[in-house]
């Protein structure tokens, strides 16, 4: 399931925000020790199989640790929803399915795989390619299959404030791959390729009509485990440039599909936007901000030989959350390194139920690129019969939010202890309230320097012909009052979706809809409406909040943390497919947060934006104006210390 995802990818890519200083918070540190031997409900063993629950979408609250504890409980198997251990049938579908999953999907992989990987190599293996390229014919193997509802009770809304189901599939994929990589002269082949995880299948939203169920998501809670071994000249120099090259080109590119907050969102409820959020169904809101820091490490391995002393290393820190990726400072000839500030970033939690992966390396300055630093350990739970190996999730690592944490290197087939991490963790509820924007803000630390979050929905657009109307993407940039760019992002490409004329539901023809639209884009008031159109008041109003004239669809939420939003703007740019080429550009005014967010108590934007052609260039192939249906909020950050009542 997850190789057959690949090719249906997309994902915005903020850019990374700036520096800024700030005082650290100061907590009690806990010291985390390893897994007991015996797991009962005092102390939940992280089963695999767990599933992530989400609060509802609209509940703005500062309540994370009820969150955190939600979560928590829903991981301990007592309290799970049923559990499907057979799964005869779902494997026997798959095994039909699997052949031609594997034609559409090889072609596919090879090429973007092989393109990634010759510029993330050095000078000397940038012709690799694929000789040979065959997923082989086994397929994954499925299950357990754990069901459970979304939310607590039937009925219960997700964020997206819709109900649903929720199923958690265990994958394990052990290929009988035939890939051979031409490399400096040799072929290098790869075997024993094996991926284990867990896909989240959510049948939402359930809806009160036919067809009950409106669409499928398709996610990750973290990214799936990749284990593969090489033959030929590889077995022998083991070359770590292309392993760890490959490994991470393949893991990005299930992330940028897959792991929240991304996902892959089929539906069958185009027209039905009035009443389906179909954005924060494919985009949902974060549930929280987490300031996470990686203070500092002990007990570290020297990997560096040293002619008149001990071994030492050059130790560093990557960090990952979600799609989201964070790489300390090296520190030079240390075992002990202390990152302090610059060790910290801003992630966002989509549910407590994510993992936090920790590794550090040695930085080795004598190669060519950082892919072969040698690995001193990983945030993981090992059990005493090494059995049970896992990453931590969130809802563990609230509860301790200053600790130390043992990280583990594997040595043979052993998990051993190799040190251990120093975690600190400030948790910030998000609050789409003014008042909160006007206190201080939190503490900057380093990278980690978020004052608020910038959501930004992209729902539709108007005025494009229907030639040109699929297609097109919306560049927004993110800059200060200096024009100086702070982050970017590109939408995803329109779909065209005709107008919607349904006389059991509104009784208008698309004139009669788009003049409709007009008069409330003027201001006009509804009721001057319903005496102009001849139509009743809950056509007009079912005609405003649906707008279907605006044909060309987005349907995505980007959230971005920002800081000293009255400093800030957008500029949003719409750039369609086959445009001449040197056109000028068509863009909005800037958008600038402090006139247009800051006038309403909640933060928000929720109107038309026109976006017009520049007068000075050579002309498009289509003119315009166009109007961007669009919606923008910004959310403060509410420190929420753990333990304390909402």
């Amino acid at each position: 399931l997850a190789q057959a995802s690949l090719a249906l990818g997309r994902s915005p890519h903020p850019a990374a925000m700036g520096n800024c200083r700030g005082a650290p918070s100061a907590h009690a540190v806990d010291v985390v020790q390893p897994l007991p031997d015996r797991f009962d409900e005092a102390t939940p063993m992280m089963d695999p199989t767990s599933v992530h629950h989400t609060a509802p979408r609209h509940a703005q609250t500062t309540d994370i640790m009820a969150h955190v504890k939600q979560v928590a409980s829903a991981l301990n198997p007592k309290n799970r929803g049923p559990q499907a251990a057979d799964v005869q049938w779902l494997n026997f579908a798959v095994e039909e399915i699997w052949p031609f999953v594997v034609k559409s999907v090889e072609k596919l992989m090879k090429e973007d795989v092989q393109q990634q990987l010759q510029a993330s190599v050095p000078g000397p293996f940038k012709g690799i390619r694929f000789s040979q390229f065959s997923l082989g014919t086994n397929p994954p193997k499925l299950g357990p299959v754990n069901v459970n509802r979304v939310g607590n009770s039937g009925g219960e809304k997700d964020r997206s404030g819709h109900p649903g189901v929720e199923l958690g599939i265990g994958v394990d994929w052990d290929c009988n791959a035939n890939i051979s990589l031409h490399v400096t002269g040799a072929n290098v082949g790869i075997r024993k390729l094996n991926l284990k995880g867990e896909v989240f299948i959510i049948l939402c939203p359930l809806m009160d009509s036919l067809p009950i169920v409106g669409g499928l998501q398709i996610t990750m809670v973290s990214p799936p485990k990749i284990s593969w071994e090489f033959t030929g000249i590889a077995q022998v120099v083991d070359m770590p440039q292309i392993a760890r090259a490959l490994k991470d080109i393949i893991a990005n590119r299930i992330a940028e599909l897959l792991v929240l907050p991304n996902r892959i969102f089929i539906h069958w409820v185009w027209g039905r936007e009035h009443e389906i959020d179909i954005s924060a169904m494919q985009y949902p809101m974060p549930e929280a901000l987490l300031r996470i820091g990686i203070v500092e490490a002990r007990g570290l391995e020297g990997k560096d030989w040293n002619l008149l002393g001990k071994a030492t290393s050059d130790p560093y820190a990557k960090v990952t959350m979600g799609d989201r990726e964070y790489q300390t400072p090296v520190i030079q000839k240390c075992l002990e390194p202390k990152w302090n500030d610059d060790g910290y970033f801003d992630f966002l939690m989509y549910t407590a139920a994510q993992h936090l992966t920790v590794d550090l390396f040695d930085h080795d300055l004598w190669t060519f690129v950082d892919t072969t630093d040698d690995f001193l350990g990983e945030l993981v739970t090992v059990s005493p019969d090494q059995a049970v190996v896992e990453k931590i999730r969130l809802c563990d690592m609230l509860t301790k939010p200053d600790a130390w944490w043992p990280i583990y290197c594997k040595k043979g087939k052993k998990y051993e202890q190799s040190g251990e991490v120093h975690i600190k963790i400030e948790s910030y509820a998000l609050r789409a309230k003014k008042s909160v924007l006007e206190k201080p803000f939190p503490p900057h630390h380093g990278k980690a320097n978020a004052d608020c979050l910038l959501s930004v929905q992209l729902r539709g657009l108007r005025g494009l012909p229907k030639k040109f109307a699929a297609g097109a993407v919306i560049e927004c940039k993110v800059l200060d009052k200096q024009n100086n760019e702070k982050s970017k992002f590109v939408s995803i490409k329109s779909t065209y979706l005709e107008e919607v004329w349904d006389k059991n539901e509104i009784d208008a023809d698309p004139t009669v809809q788009r003049l409709v639209e007009y008069l409330k884009y003027k201001g006009t008031s509804l009721e001057d409406i319903v005496q102009v159109s001849g139509l009743t008041h809950q056509q007009v109003q079912r005609i405003v909040e649906r707008r279907p004239s605006f044909h060309s669809k987005f349907n995505q939420s980007i959230h971005l943390p920002v800081n000293n939003p009255k400093e800030l703007k957008l500029r949003l740019k719409l750039i369609v497919d086959g445009d001449t080429k040197h056109a000028a550009t068509i863009q909005a005014e800037d958008f600038v947060l402090e006139d247009k967010l800051f006038k309403n108590d909640e933060l928000e934007f929720n109107e038309i934006l026109q976006l017009k052609r520049a007068q000075d260039g050579i002309a498009g192939i289509v003119e315009g104006p166009f109007e961007l249906d669009i919606r923008i909020q910004l959310h403060g950050l509410v420190h929420v210390n753990p333990g304390e009542p909402p």
